[in-house]
């Protein structure tokens, strides 16, 4: 299917914990020619076994915030994360075709929208949306299978609901992926979009 795909543009994935977004974007990455990940700064020092991030410290944060680097605005709270603004801007001026993957919390994915909205660019985007369909239960094992504590996996499995939730009511036009069928058919949806 990767020789049909013929969008360039932004792809956000979004989910609740354990729903499988690295691993999708693992797989995109190595099926889809001219991916590539977005550039995920933060200042969280937790485990990252993907290398997904780049981190940085709080002090540096503020000051690529001062400059206009990051896209998104400062989150109240411990953990501070953002995008690249001048990637974000490299896709939507559309110069070269490419697709970019944003692993995104999905009311961050509203910004984007407006963003690429303002720039008359609102087709270079869209959004996906992990949904673990309201199994609990599956959601909690793999967790636990991934290595999260018993107390970590519970209050992540129990979030995972109220996030699918709040996504389904989000004024953004997600594809719902049902996170719990196999990579690979989860993969398949996700490239069908990008074939539309």
């Amino acid at each position: 299917m990767a020789n049909k795909i013929n969008f360039s543009g932004i792809l956000t994935i979004s989910g609740s914990p354990g729903t499988g977004k690295a691993t999708l974007i693992a797989s995109l990455l190595q099926c889809v020619p001219n991916s590539v990940q977005s550039t995920c700064v933060t200042t969280c020092t937790s485990h990252d076994p993907k290398n997904v991030y780049r981190y940085i410290s709080e002090d540096e944060f503020r000051i690529w915030q001062c400059q206009g680097k990051l896209f998104y605005p400062e989150e109240d709270g411990e953990v501070k994360n953002s995008m690249l603004r001048s990637e974000i801007d490299e896709v939507l001026a559309g110069d070269e075709k490419k697709l970019i993957i944003i692993e995104s919390p999905y009311y961050k994915v509203e910004l984007l929208r407006n963003y690429a909205t303002g720039k008359g660019k609102e087709s270079l985007i869209r959004s996906v949306f992990l949904d673990p369909t309201g199994d609990v239960y599956e959601m909690h094992r793999r967790m636990l299978e991934r290595g999260d504590s018993e107390a970590q996996a519970k209050m992540n499995s129990v979030d995972c609901c109220n996030l699918s939730t709040q996504a389904r009511t989000a004024p953004v036009d997600f594809r719902f992926v049902n996170a719990l069928h196999s990579k690979a058919v989860v993969l398949d949806e996700v490239l069908s979009l990008l074939c539309e």
